[in-house]
């Protein structure tokens, strides 16, 4: 599902903003969409699919990057 949503990502079709905190959320776990929570959101999901870890993900730990970035820029 992830690398599904990753693939779609390009220069001409970007990560939509209003996508990014539900992502975030989702790739940590949790249903609390806090905008001022963005750090510990992004923190939380990296712990996860970070692709160092055991349970890691290469593709989805960049899906997580892009919605984290996209999430602070609004």
């Amino acid at each position: 599902m992830y690398h599904q949503e990753f693939d779609r990502i390009t220069a001409v079709t970007p990560l939509p903003s209003q996508r990014a905190l539900p992502l975030l959320c989702e790739l940590a776990g949790t249903t609390t969409a806090d905008p001022a929570r963005l750090n510990r959101l992004y923190r939380a999901a990296a712990l996860t699919w970070h692709p160092d870890k055991p349970t890691g993900d290469h593709k989805v730990f960049q899906l997580l990057q892009e919605a984290y970035r996209v999430a602070k820029l609004m």
